[in-house]
């Protein structure tokens, strides 16, 4: 078919695409050949070739063009070429370029001589300079030694970031110190273990024998343990530090205790002034005592159940007059009865103690207890000491001086005067001629010297009698009257109230100090099943033995004194033993007085802590006895409040320590005892 008119040709076309490449420089270019007739007359030479396409490579930045070699004769400075590829790399952007440096400006006077002033930079935010002040009073009197100070622990010598606020706006972190899951945990398990220790040196026999001198290394671990919160503390952590090692808890317990022996000491020879200018104090094991275990004796049924009315039970004085038992609270011991045997066998058999175990139950000194009870509770409860004994046979046997001059002429027995120590076998009794009269009286003065010798009195004429706070009544008959008309084992004791109600039973007696605790729990209204409470010195006749001379006053006035200071001085004496790592540099105290005083007010605090820690823990445990505590059973009572007791005192410590730690944490650099 033939073309059409007008269309382009092949060769035209492939031309024409050509020259387009050419001119857009697109890949596919080639450059025209040469005419026919010219390649056959002339040929390129390879030199200039290689030339042409090296400048059409260069034209069109392809790779492979290289610059154009410098004269053979002329040797480029390597300056020169290094500044040239410089460039030729900069006009190409090749890799290795970097661009020229700007020229360094030239330094301003100005700004090398005075520093930049920030508007808002004023004093307030620049952190404080430190330069060291120089008191004239900070000389090497009060410099502890430096071979102590080279054995510091290593964190206490340098420290960094105090705080600058006093020590009293940080109470809240004090006392929060122990308030963690692991401080309660420590107080918890440590305040157990403390509280089963003092049970056990207690005598309560819940453990085998020796098992607290066992725990005692387990008590002194807690003490070590407050020597390690107050090292924490001074090096100005705010957690609980670790457990001690086991070997370290002896030297830190021993520590510890030359730390409160420096306290202390004077205290403690301020009460030596005090015993020594006051005279014999009192000694318990000497005081004539049924026994702490009586009333714990089993095997014995009560017969007067509380509740039993017993105000119309039938008592007569010695001297016969009635002896009602209402119309306040009472105390009534029924001690003795007449059981109408001439021989004296069961008079001798009812004063023999009871014996076995380890427990000692003397019956016969029932009578002892009743007076100190009365004696402490003079005005209060009233003691009456019972027999069934029409003639007053069992009262004029066992205490001649109580019956009544009248109540002997009556029944006929003769005045003896016991101060003689000698006896008249013609004046021994109503029978002259027994013997067995010869030996209640000879146990009637043992009776009656071990009374007098209980109340610090000799033994006098029969007239004068030491019990001041009995009351001394019989019955008319040979028994004791309804509703104690079964009891057959004596002693047995009975607390009625002012309406004559048995509230109390004692079958087998009670020592003087429980009944004390269960009369003053009566009298406040409680159950009447309290724990022992000590007997104020009033009930040994030693009320107007101590503080009767002015030594005694005076050391009295020094041992307080003396408390004081120790309670002041305890946290210092603390300080010195855990920076110096040496218990004996508690006694440095020119070096702890004058650290009090260069940091008096943080030192206030601190005291404050350790005093308000003691007090605060006293008044919650005593709000916690009068709630909780006397809702429970009495043994069980006493469990808990022994454990709250010792549960607040390691709360306590914590707190206390730390708040030392934390006083010497912010006054290093004043207190300055590495400073020389």
């Amino acid at each position: 078919m033939p073309p059409s008119p007008g269309a382009e040709s092949d060769a035209a076309k492939t031309e024409r695409l050509r020259r387009m490449r050419q001119a857009a420089s697109l890949p596919g270019y080639e450059p025209e050949p040469a005419a026919p007739h010219a390649a056959a007359h002339e040929v390129e030479d390879p030199a200039a070739k290689t030339e042409r396409l090296r400048r059409m490579r260069q034209s069109a930045s392809l790779p492979g063009y290289e610059p154009e070699p410098a004269d053979a004769h002329e040797v480029e400075d390597p300056a020169a070429k290094t500044e040239r590829l410089r460039r030729m790399r900069q006009s190409a952007s090749l890799p290795g370029y970097e661009p020229e440096p700007p020229p360094a400006a030239a330094p301003s006077p100005v700004a090398a001589t005075t520093p930049v002033t920030d508007p808002d930079d004023d004093a307030r935010f620049r952190p404080p300079s430190f330069t060291p002040v120089t008191d004239p009073d900070d000389d090497a009197r009060f410099a502890p030694p430096a071979a102590h100070r080279a054995a510091a622990p290593a964190g206490l010598q340098g420290v960094v970031d105090r705080p600058t606020r006093p020590l009293d706006q940080e109470l809240g972190l004090i006392l929060r110190y122990p308030a963690t899951s692991l401080g309660l945990f420590v107080v918890s398990s440590g305040a157990l273990l403390v509280f089963l220790i003092d049970l056990l040196f207690s005598g309560v026999r819940i453990l085998p024998p020796g098992t607290g001198l066992a725990l005692l290394p387990l008590a002194l671990y807690i003490y070590s343990y407050l020597v390690c919160v107050a090292e924490a503390a001074c090096q100005g952590r705010e957690e609980l530090p670790d457990w001690p090692d086991l070997g370290a808890t002896i030297g830190l317990g021993w520590r510890l205790l030359l730390a409160s022996a420096a306290a202390f000491a004077p205290a403690v020879l301020a009460g030596c002034l005090l015993v020594k200018a006051s005279g014999p104090g009192i000694d318990r094991a000497r005081i004539p005592s049924v026994g702490r275990d009586a009333v714990n004796l089993a095997g014995v049924k009560g017969l007067v159940a509380p509740g039993t009315r017993a105000a119309d039970a039938e008592f007569v004085t010695l001297d016969g007059a009635p002896a009602p038992l209402a119309g306040g609270w009472s105390v009534l011991g029924l001690l003795g009865k007449d059981t109408a045997d001439d021989t004296g066998t069961d008079e001798a058999f009812a004063n023999l103690p009871s014996a076995g175990f380890g427990v000692v139950i003397d019956h016969a000194a029932q009578i002892h207890d009743l007076e100190r009870v009365g004696r402490a509770l003079a005005g209060k409860v009233q003691v009456y000491a019972a027999f069934a004994d029409p003639r007053c046979k069992i009262v004029w046997g066992r205490h001649p001086y109580a019956v009544p001059a009248s109540v002997r002429e009556r029944f006929g027995y003769s005045e003896l005067d016991y101060t003689s120590g000698d006896d008249d076998p013609h004046e021994v009794g109503p029978d002259d001629e027994g013997s067995d009269v010869d030996e209640a009286l000879g146990r009637a003065r043992d009776l009656a010297g071990r009374n007098a010798a209980a109340h610090g009195a000799r033994v006098h004429p029969l007239a004068q009698s030491p019990f001041t706070a009995l009351r001394f009544i019989r019955t008319e008959g040979y028994v004791f009257p309804d509703p104690f008309a079964q009891v057959r084992r004596l002693p047995a004791v009975y607390v009625l109230d002012p309406q004559g109600v048995v509230r109390r039973e004692y079958a087998t007696g009670v020592d003087d100090e429980k009944l004390h605790g269960d009369l003053l729990d009566l009298l406040r209204g409680g159950k009447g099943d309290a724990v022992r409470q000590p007997l104020p010195p009033s009930a040994y006749g030693l009320s107007e033995r101590v503080g009767r001379s002015g030594a005694a006053t005076l050391a009295t006035g020094l041992l307080l004194l003396a408390l004081l200071f120790g309670v002041l001085y305890f946290p210092m004496a603390l300080l010195l033993m855990v920076a110096f790592n040496d218990g004996w540099m508690a006694f440095q105290y020119p070096a702890g007085l004058r650290a009090i005083g260069v940091a008096a007010r943080d030192y206030a605090v601190v005291a404050g802590v350790f005093v308000g820690a003691s007090v605060a823990g006293w008044l919650l445990q005593a709000l916690l006895t009068a709630t909780v505590v006397r809702a429970l059973p009495a043994a069980l009572g006493a469990l808990v409040q022994g454990y709250l007791h010792q549960w607040l005192w390691l709360y306590g410590a914590l707190v206390s320590t730390y708040a030392a730690g934390r006083f010497y944490y912010r006054n290093r650099d004043a207190i300055g005892w590495f400073n020389r």
